[in-house]
C-alpha cells in the first residue's frame, strides 16, 4: 500500500520510491532459549530487532546519513521479519525499505528516504505486535515455554519498536494480560490486547497531526517534505480504519500546502467516531449478544472514543464525557446481559456522536 500511496504524492516522494526491490528471500530466525530467571520467556531475537531499528535511527541522523550501515542492519537483523509481515498482510514494506535504501545510497533525497526506512520499520513492529497477539489466542491452551505466554512476551518486546509510549494503561495491559493467560481468562486477554492495539493506532493518528504541524512550521522544502513523508507512512499504517474519510485524507496528504493540521485532525476524529458507533452497535447484534464478542467490541468503542479525544487535542479541546459515560453504561449492560438497557445506551452513543463538532 505504501508504494501506492507514495506514487500519488509529490514529485519528491515519487522519486524516492521510483525503484522497488524485487525478489524476497526467506530468512530463518535463530532459536531462542525458553525462559529467563525472572519467569518471563526469553525474547532476545525481538529485542535485537528493536535495537537494530534504533541503530538505523542513529545512522540516518548522521551527516551525511550512513545508508551503507543502514543496509547492513536491515539485511542482517530486520529483513526476515519484514518479509514475514509482508507475506501475512499483503504489504510491500520490504520493497519500500529497499527502494529507499538504494535511493539514499545514491545520494537522492536522503532525509526523505531515511524517514521512509525508519517509519516503515514502525509499521513492521506494529504488525509484529498484532501477529504475536493473534498467536496468543491461537495458542491459548498451550502454557508451555513456546506457547501463549511466550507470544505475549514477544508482543511486548516488539511494542518497543512501534514508537508508541508505554503509558499506565499499556503497562497495566501487558502485566495483567500476561497474568490472565496463566489464569485461563481469555476474555481478559482479548480486552488487554485491544488496549495495546488501540494505543498504537492512537499514537499513529496523533503523529499524523503532529507531522502536519511540523510541515507547516518547516523553514525549507526538504524539511517539509520529510514531515509529509512521515505523515503519509503513518497514515498508511492505519488507513483501513478510515474508509469513509480516505479520499479526503489522501487529498490532504497530496502536498505540503494541503497537509493542514486542523484538516487531518478533523478527518481522523470523524473516522474514530464512525468506529465508536460501529463497535457499539456490534455489541447488541444477536450473533454477538451473550458472547465474549459483545464485551470486546463495547470495550473497543471506549478505546476509539479515547482516540477521538486525543487526536482532537484532549479534553480541553473536545468534550466527550457524555459519550464516555454512555459507553461505560453499555459495557455494564453487556456484562450484566441486560439487552434492553444496552440498546438504550447504544442509542445514546449514536446521539452523542452525532452532536460532536469534529
Amino acid at each position: 500500500m505504501l508504494g501506492k500511496l507514495f506514487r500519488r504524492k509529490t514529485g519528491v516522494l515519487v522519486a524516492a520510491l521510483a525503484v522497488l526491490a524485487i525478489g524476497l528471500i526467506a530468512a530463518g530466525c535463530p532459536a531462542e532459549e525458553a525462559s529467563e530467571g525472572d519467569g518471563k520467556t526469553v525474547v532476545t531475537n525481538q529485542e535485537e530487532r528493536v535495537a537494530a531499528a534504533e541503530k538505523i535511527d542513529e545512522l540516518r541522523g548522521m551527516d551525511p546519513p550512513d545508508f551503507e550501515g543502514i543496509e547492513t542492519e536491515w539485511n542482517d537483523t530486520l529483513k526476515g521479519t519484514a518479509e514475514k509481515r509482508d507475506e501475512s498482510n499483503g504489504t510491500t514494506m520490504v520493497a519500500d525499505i529497499e527502494a529507499a535504501i538504494a535511493a539514499g545510497k545514491a545520494g537522492e533525497d536522503q532525509g526523505v528516504n531515511g524517514q521512509i526506512v525508519a517509519k516503515t520499520l514502525d509499521r513492521v513492529f506494529y504488525l509484529s505486535v498484532k501477529s504475536e497477539l493473534a498467536e496468543v489466542k491461537e495458542l491459548f491452551d498451550d502454557k508451555g515455554d513456546e506457547g501463549a505466554v511466550h507470544k505475549w512476551d514477544e508482543a511486548e518486546a516488539y511494542y518497543a519498536g512501534t514508537g508508541a509510549d508505554v503509558n499506565d494503561d499499556v503497562a497495566r495491559a501487558f502485566k495483567e494480560g500476561r497474568k490472565s493467560i496463566l489464569d485461563d481468562d481469555l476474555l481478559a486477554v482479548e480486552i488487554f490486547s485491544q488496549d495495546i492495539d488501540k494505543n498504537i493506532i492512537s499514537h499513529f493518528a496523533n503523529k499524523i497531526v503532529a507531522e502536519a504541524e511540523d510541515a507547516q512550521a518547516a523553514t525549507d522544502e526538504g524539511e517539509a517534505a520529510e514531515k509529509l513523508t512521515e505523515g503519509i507512512i503513518f497514515y498508511s499504517i492505519i488507513a483501513d480504519k478510515f474508509p469513509a474519510q480516505d479520499a479526503e485524507i489522501m487529498e490532504a496528504l497530496s502536498s505540503v500546502e494541503t497537509y493542514i493540521p486542523e484538516t487531518v485532525s478533523s478527518l481522523l476524529a470523524q473516522g474514530f467516531s464512525d468506529k465508536v458507533v460501529s463497535e457499539a452497535n456490534e455489541a447488541i447484534l444477536p450473533a454477538n449478544w451473550g458472547e465474549n464478542k459483545a464485551a470486546i467490541v463495547a470495550h473497543e468503542a471506549g478505546l476509539y472514543a479515547a482516540a477521538l479525544e486525543s487526536v482532537k487535542g484532549g479534553e480541553e479541546a473536545i468534550d466527550v464525557r457524555g459519550l464516555k459515560a454512555s459507553i461505560a453504561a453499555l459495557k455494564a449492560a453487556v456484562e450484566n446481559e441486560e439487552l434492553a438497557a444496552a440498546e438504550g445506551h447504544v442509542a445514546d452513543i449514536n446521539e452523542a456522536v452525532g452532536e460532536l463538532v469534529l
